[in-house]
């Protein structure tokens, strides 16, 4: 047993009941049986016989939130371009990499040269046979964007 249990000799004169009602009766009280099993549950498991002083709070499942993941274009059309510089934060390879541009391990579409970032249209042949018209980014060096003029 745990804690400040009753001992066996203890719990039979509780459950006794002409030693019991004598006690108290004397007292002037007399409780049921059943109090005196609650008393010693609540002993032998050291829990408390008292009520609660606080209303029970329920637990709650849906409060921890993520960062946001700041996807989208970051430079558009006509904008200029440094190595290394982010043009499109993605999930996937919605838009492709063309001239100038790689993608990094989150697909990232980044700058590798200096120039103006322009995007265009280009249909891609699916595995199936079939065609499908998706983005592409390229970054046209300096010297293209002049003589463009």
């Amino acid at each position: 047993m745990r804690g400040n249990a009753f001992s066996l000799s203890t719990w039979r004169v509780f459950t006794n009941n002409s030693l019991n009602q004598r006690a108290q009766k004397a007292r002037g009280v007399i409780y049921p049986r059943t109090f005196f099993a609650c008393a010693f549950f609540c002993l032998v498991v050291q829990c408390s016989p008292h009520m609660a002083h606080r209303k029970a709070g329920g637990s709650s499942k849906n409060l921890n939130d993520s960062n946001p993941q700041y996807l989208g274009t970051k430079l558009y059309a006509g904008q200029k371009a440094q190595p290394g510089s982010i043009i499109v934060r993605q999930r996937g390879t919605k838009i492709l990499a063309g001239e100038g541009v790689r993608v990094g391990k989150d697909h990232t579409l980044y700058s590798v040269v200096n120039g103006f970032v322009s995007f265009r249209s280009v249909r891609k042949n699916r595995f199936d046979g079939t065609w499908t018209q998706r983005k592409m980014v390229s970054v046209l060096p300096e010297a293209l964007k002049a003589e463009a003029k």
